[in-house]
């Protein structure tokens, strides 16, 4: 067992200040690798999560394993580079922390509504469903066309948080949130 492991501390570099300190041009968490020539972009940074992933040449890790691969240096040395002391623990940046929190917790209510907007689409496509079989008379009626008006809006709001758009995301949940 490699000793020097033992104290890897908890809290690395921010994963996206790293890539793009070596050179990484990146566009939505995405960006050509720096590891092998290529001319479509295939490298991913995941900020969430901080890891990265190339799925052309299948480099993958943590900002230290960028680091490592990047310049060709040992664990040892990846830390010297990252300005890690061993046994001593990394001193976050406390903004990339509030960060950190911030996405997860931006994470978290866009999972919570995604599934609260699928349950109401599937009750309102349900609703749909029995009005056209015995169509409801009187204020049963205004009742149940109003609830299935809201149909498209959930269907869209829906798609809306099934794309990979951080920022329509976040403008969704400006509108939700007002």
């Amino acid at each position: 067992m490699n000793t020097a492991r033992q104290h890897i501390p908890l809290d690395k570099p921010d994963i996206i200040q790293t890539v793009e300190a070596a050179g990484v041009v990146l566009h939505r968490n995405k960006g050509l690798c720096p590891l092998h020539q290529e001319k479509t972009p295939s490298f991913v940074v995941y900020p969430t999560k901080q890891r990265f992933r190339c799925y052309g040449c299948g480099a993958s890790g943590d900002s230290i394993d960028f680091i490592r691969q990047f310049y060709g240096l040992s664990y040892g040395d990846a830390l010297k580079r990252l300005g890690i002391d061993r046994g001593e623990p990394y001193q976050a940046d406390p903004i990339i922390e509030r960060r950190k929190k911030l996405r997860a917790a931006f994470e978290t209510w866009r999972r919570k509504y995604y599934i609260a907007l699928a349950d109401e689409a599937i009750r309102l496509n349900e609703l749909r469903i029995l009005a056209e079989k015995k169509p409801p008379q009187g204020e049963v009626g205004w009742a149940y066309a109003e609830a299935i008006a809201r149909l498209p809006e959930v269907d869209h709001k829906l798609d809306v948080l099934f794309e990979n758009d951080p920022e329509d995301h976040f403008r969704l949940y400006c509108e939700v949130n007002q």
